[in-house]
């Protein structure tokens, strides 16, 4: 019996056109925003910050038939460990940045480093095989959050290798800068309206109602509002990174909660509260409440607050709204206590 092997082999190096010379990619992606300003009711897993950064398309040649390819995504350095954080995106892949709340992911094509995928070298020889070296870098809301900076320093370091009989560097760094975290509410201080004092032969018939009174949701010392989130292209070239920013700006929203019977819940109507002592309470008409346009408001959930919030720390803001009594049916309302009460809930994003 005769038997033979074939040994194989297969090696990649720099190809004369890399635009890195005979060497790997040697990075320092600039942070591009200097603060966020992370909402309160900002859902968990939502991102926060997201960057890719893209080197110059390294030139590799890669020699040995059908031989696979490795492509390695690492993380030689994590100065913080791994929070706790498995939900979506990259359960188990998000990094700690020592602000508490925010995580960080490094990752290709949706798969968190560390990672890695294969290549077949299907020629005997590839020249001037140009590679793809880009990747993104995510803040994520993992938890409450708490004001911080998340410094460059605290984030991983990142490296792409190919990997065949030798291993080949194509890109190693990290990152520079910091990001002031900011997380804060408004101080929004109760809200007595007086509605003043109405005869009863002021309503007609259903749907009549009293002239509206004018009332405003204060937001007092309100935080610096920076953005909400940010999207960062940064692309490497032989003069320096070449950078694109987009923030997307914070929202404020608001939602009443009443603690009577909404009545209508689409004429933003709700019912007087009863009496436990004294007189009775009137009967026949209920509370209306409207925006400054005459739009009803729905109870219950969150409606936009028509604020443009500011990068000014320490800014005061107001919702306007208006009330009015108004007959709720056809019977005759009857005199006494016309009160209720709606509690607000601010929506910070």
């Amino acid at each position: 019996m005769l038997l033979s092997t074939v040994a194989r082999a297969g090696t990649c190096s720099y190809n004369a056109g890399n635009p890195y010379g005979n060497g790997p990619a040697n990075l320092v992606a600039p942070l591009n925003i200097n603060a966020l300003t992370v909402g309160r009711d900002v859902p968990d897993g939502t991102v926060l910050y997201r960057q890719t950064v893209a080197a110059m398309s390294p030139r590799i040649d890669c020699s040995g038939a059908n031989e696979t390819i490795t492509i390695n995504y690492s993380m030689p350095a994590t100065p913080l460990p791994l929070s706790a954080w498995n939900g979506n995106p990259y359960p188990g892949r998000v990094y700690q940045t020592g602000v508490p709340g925010i995580g960080v992911a490094i990752w290709f094509a949706g798969n968190a480093f560390p990672y890695a995928r294969t290549l077949n070298n299907s020629g005997a020889t590839v020249t001037n095989w140009t590679a793809a070296p880009n990747f993104d870098v995510s803040l994520i809301k993992i938890g409450p959050v708490s004001p911080g900076i998340i410094r460059a320093a605290s984030l991983p370091s990142f490296q792409l290798n190919w990997t065949m009989d030798n291993v080949v560097t194509l890109l190693r760094g990290n990152f520079s800068g910091n990001i002031n975290i900011v997380s804060q509410t408004c101080t929004t201080p109760d809200v007595n309206v007086d509605m003043g004092q109405h005869q009863t032969k002021a309503f007609s018939g259903a749907g009549s109602a009293t002239p509206w009174k004018d009332f405003s949701i204060r937001l007092q010392n309100c935080p610096a509002f920076y953005g909400s989130s940010s999207f960062v292209t940064n692309n490497d070239s032989a003069t320096g990174w070449n950078s694109t920013i987009s923030t997307n700006p914070n929202t404020l929203g608001f939602s009443l909660q009443p603690t009577t019977t909404i009545v209508d819940p689409a004429q933003g109507i709700v019912a007087l509260k009863q009496t436990t002592s004294g007189p009775a309470a009137a009967t026949g008409v209920g509370l209306q409440m409207a925006n400054a346009s005459n739009q009803p408001v729905s109870f219950n959930t969150t409606m936009p607050s028509g604020i443009t919030p500011t990068a000014t720390p320490g800014a005061n803001y107001s919702i306007p709204l208006r009330a009015r009594y108004i007959q709720t049916g056809s019977a005759a309302p009857t005199p006494g206590p016309a009160d209720t009460s709606v509690m607000f809930t601010i929506n910070y994003q």
